[in-house]
């Protein structure tokens, strides 16, 4: 079979194995009758190993998940209780792929013939006459660090059940860290036989320094849960979230100024490190909740639920970092040129940026977080003591979601 543009296919059935181990300790222990002490662990690395399904090459994907976790859960009086978590976790993940010989082909070392090192990196040919084949060789990966602790204090007052608490969430993500970074990535492209042929490919690289974005959240609730009438339960909450932009170590991320839709208007900032778009303070999100028990006779009971709420979502940009085209991370460079390029054309200093800007995967400096306005009704009837009918409906309506827009 003949594809076109001098591609005929090559079938093969590729095999690969997987691993995963878990390891799960806890440990409570009774203080005195009004508190209770308590720790987890877990930790759970896992493995895969198999040959790539679009190319010539190896797959190698390892990680592990850690979780530490403390606890306090007291008795302060018959109306009053608080609970405390503490936990601490770590995640790491690596990639590393290598070329091999299949079909009688030769194993080619991409890292080798552009006089770079194999132990980081990333190197890949991209072949497309028209179906697509790939050649990676890969060793590099991210860290990511995340502290959290959360209080909450339960105080029963009559009908009332009031609930007070916060949670406090810190997240530091590693990109090009060391032995696991992506940097430098070269990515060649052939788009025809005579390309391949006359060895001109089009390519790309980047020089990409390392950047470590830590995000931290906060939010505050309170709660009543009122039985108002012996038929009639409220449910009534009100939380405010904190969400500020990621702060950033190792390499600064420049921020920019001006109009995006206006791009005589926009320059860069003179120093790095600025807050990467503004801190929203207004974020709000009141909650409702009722149960009305419309009926109450053994058997035939009829109960009416409904609620609504506002919810906060976080502005997910941790993509923009360590990718080489997000927030001013990297020394790019583009063209057509002979296969392969030599590590001085690849390891260009990474420099402070000069006018003509690109601004690529770039937040707007007055994006604001997503929320989600939801509500639910439901009713219930029973049908003698053995069995339910529930009928309900949910609705959802979103705002401000995070969109990519290109100019």
């Amino acid at each position: 079979m003949d594809y076109g543009q001098g591609s005929s296919p090559y079938l093969q059935t590729p095999t690969s194995t997987g691993r995963l181990n878990s390891i799960n300790a806890r440990v409570d222990f009774q203080l005195i009758p009004a508190l209770r002490l308590f720790a987890r662990y877990a930790n759970t690395p896992s493995a895969t190993h198999g040959l790539s399904t679009s190319g010539p090459f190896t797959q190698e994907l390892s990680g592990r998940n850690r979780v530490y976790l403390v606890g306090a859960d007291g008795v302060v009086s018959s109306r009053i209780a608080n609970e405390l978590r503490l936990q601490y976790s770590s995640v790491v993940f690596v990639a590393v792929n290598r070329p091999i010989q299949v079909g009688g082909g030769a194993k080619v070392d991409l890292q080798g013939l552009e006089g770079l090192p194999s132990t980081g990196g990333e190197s890949v040919i991209h072949i497309s006459l028209p179906t697509t084949s790939h050649i990676y060789q890969v060793n590099f990966g991210s860290q990511q660090f995340q502290s959290n602790a959360t209080d909450a204090l339960t105080w029963t007052h009559g009908r009332h059940l009031f609930k007070f608490g916060a949670d406090y969430r810190q997240t530091t993500a590693y990109y090009n860290n060391e032995k696991i970074s992506r940097s430098p990535y070269v990515a060649y492209g052939y788009t025809s036989a005579s390309a391949i042929l006359l060895n001109t490919a089009s390519f790309t690289a980047q020089n990409q320094l390392r950047v470590d974005p830590t995000s931290k959240n906060l939010g505050i609730f309170a709660q009543d849960e009122w039985r108002m009438l012996p038929r009639l339960s409220l449910s009534l909450g009100l939380r405010w979230d904190l969400n500020p932009p990621p702060s950033v170590s190792g390499t600064q991320a420049y921020t920019y100024t001006g109009d995006i839709n206006n791009p005589s208007t926009l320059a860069i900032s003179s120093q790095p490190g600025g807050a990467i778009y503004k801190t929203t303070y207004s974020n709000f999100a009141p909650r409702f909740g009722m149960a009305l028990t419309i009926h109450n006779q053994p058997g035939h009971e009829l109960v009416l639920r409904t609620g609504a709420g506002l919810f906060y979502d976080l502005i997910a940009i941790n993509g923009f970092f360590g990718s080489g085209t997000g927030l001013g991370t990297a020394a790019t460079s583009t063209g057509k040129t002979a296969f392969p390029l030599q590590a001085s054309q690849i390891l260009v200093p990474v420099t402070a940026p000069k006018a003509p800007y690109t601004l690529q995967f770039y937040p707007l400096n007055d994006i604001v977080p997503p929320s989600a306005i939801q509500w639910n009704v439901s009713v219930e009837q029973a049908l003698g003591s053995k069995q339910t009918v529930t009928m309900g409906y949910v609705g959802s309506v979103a705002r401000n979601l995070v969109r990519y827009q290109q100019y």
